[in-house]
């Protein structure tokens, strides 16, 4: 989940990440499912919040099940202040914009807003890992054995979400044009791309039990070249083909499998099913529902989904800490820690 796309109702029409600041205190805000804490909150974070919160209540109307409602609270901590987040983390991981951190108490993420990086990218970039993290916390929310095709399939569809306050847009399934006969093709067409691995048999899909090592890759983007970067990255095939089923699901079935879908992912987090089990929820096996899947529509159309009743976003307020709540706060921080290693999230992305 590497590629970066300009979010439309991410309104970002803000200074610089990297702006002198005043001394301030640290700031607090919460929505449902969120605790907010910034030692420079600007325009900037509230629009990152924004767009987290519209991406929040459309996944939510999508799935309404409690499971996806993030209990108790994840911490989200804006650091402005360099000494601030290095005080959460030292040593800093080399290059770490992010560091997340998950325990059964609670899950947190940590944004170093100091790092040198192109300001017209930035705020996109922590847009994405918001995104990231939210998908995290929502599996975490399903189960202790998510599945690579659920991981990587849901953060596909949460990262590709376009929220405006009345409707919900995804961008094409899949680019790759050897799949254009997609929406069209006949059973014989999806053997040919059975036998030619540009297409997975929902067995080879469920199956894969363990995420991908690293590996390196290179990327280019217009503003200019990055050498390389430490990332996840597993056959395009296998990526796209999670987001297109978890698509195909949530939205292009519609009503017809929503409801075994949310109830099979939540099943498929908590142990692996075998083909009866599948069709226990579905009511088809996987040959059939397979056919269902490739007969959906074409790749190269973007999906959307219309919004349904008013929806008004309210500003979040920030309101102005003690200087006395640092001490335990951070003791909190510590103790989450000692549980297990922090994940820092080395964006290559922020130097040219």
């Amino acid at each position: 989940m590497l590629r970066p796309v300009l979010h439309g109702a991410l309104v970002l029409a803000v200074a610089a990440l990297g702006a002198a600041r005043t001394d301030a205190a640290w700031q607090e805000a919460a929505f449902p499912g969120f605790e907010v804490y910034s030692d420079h909150p600007d325009e900037t974070i509230e629009a990152l919040m924004a767009n987290l919160r519209l991406v929040q209540r459309d996944f939510e109307r999508l799935w309404p099940m409690p499971q996806v409602r993030i209990s108790p609270p994840a911490r989200i901590v804006f650091c402005d202040r360099l000494d601030d987040f290095l005080s959460f983390n030292p040593p800093n991981p080399a290059g770490a914009g992010f560091i997340w951190q998950f325990t059964a108490e609670r899950s947190w993420m940590l944004v170093n807003m100091r790092l040198p990086r192109p300001p017209a990218t930035a705020p996109l970039l922590v847009d994405h890992r918001l995104r990231e993290f939210y998908a995290n916390c929502v599996l975490r929310q399903m189960g202790e054995r998510v599945p690579p095709w659920l991981d990587w399939g849901l953060g596909k569809f949460v990262h590709g979400m376009v929220c405006t306050p009345g409707s919900l847009a995804l961008p094409a399934l899949t680019t790759d044009p050897t799949l254009a006969i997609r929406g069209r093709g006949s059973a014989a067409d999806l053997k040919a791309a059975l036998q030619a691995r540009r297409f997975l048999s929902l067995e080879e899909l469920f199956s894969v039990q363990r995420m991908p090592q690293f590996k390196k890759i290179e990327v280019h983007m217009q503003e200019g070249r990055m050498p390389f970067m430490w990332a996840y990255e597993p056959s395009d095939t296998f990526v796209d083909e999670a987001y297109e089923f978890v698509h195909f699901c949530l939205i292009d079935g519609g009503s017809k499998y929503r409801d075994a879908f949310i109830r099979f992912a939540q099943a498929a987090a908590n142990g692996p099913l075998d083909e009866a089990g599948f069709q226990r929820f579905f009511g088809k096996n996987y040959a059939d529902m397979l056919l269902e899947l490739w007969a959906d529509t074409g790749p190269a159309e973007p999906r959307g989904l219309r919004i349904v009743g008013a929806y008004s976003l309210t500003r979040l307020p920030f309101r102005p800490l003690p200087d006395s709540w640092f001490p335990a706060f951070h003791a909190d921080w510590m103790a989450a820690k000692s549980l297990g290693s922090p994940v820092p999230v080395i964006d290559s992305i922020w130097y040219w």
